[in-house]
């Protein structure tokens, strides 16, 4: 029986968030639906109170996708049999922690590159604008 889940993120920057989930849903032609007091809807009409949503028949999916504003950041929700909504999760997690690294990046004043590495990983390196000085981030893909 699918059911709605909890899942943990360290997702706590809500400002970040939006600009990762926004990101995520143009990259995937998906419409998200913002504002306090939305509803989602999962498999047999369970409902949960959201602040952002992306609606089940735009993912194939047995229930919407349903982010929740909380005092530690953000909750996000999925139903435990969706894998396409477990996905989008996944992007949401790795953009946010792109632009989290960016964000820190500008703040020091180094540039972020993109550089492809083995195994599906990227590695995103951080240079002065000089190129005197040189710091690596590991960014790892997948669950």
């Amino acid at each position: 029986m699918s059911k709605y889940m909890e899942v943990q993120t360290e997702l706590k920057d809500v400002a970040t968030f939006v600009a990762a989930l926004t990101a995520v849903c143009q990259n995937n032609r998906l419409l998200v639906e913002k504002g306090p007091g939305l509803v989602a809807y999962g498999y047999s009409n369970q409902t949960i109170d959201a602040d952002f949503v992306i609606r089940k028949r735009q993912l194939g999916a047995y229930g919407d996708l349903a982010f929740c504003k909380t005092s530690d950041g953000i909750k996000v929700v999925v139903d435990d049999l969706d894998d396409r909504g477990q996905e989008i999760v996944r992007q949401i997690k790795q953009q946010y922690a792109r632009t989290r690294i960016e964000k820190v990046a500008r703040a020091r004043g180094l540039v972020v590159e993109e550089v492809p590495a083995e195994g599906g990983a990227i590695r995103l390196r951080l240079v002065a604008p000089d190129s005197a000085r040189q710091d690596r981030v590991h960014v790892r893909r997948g669950r």
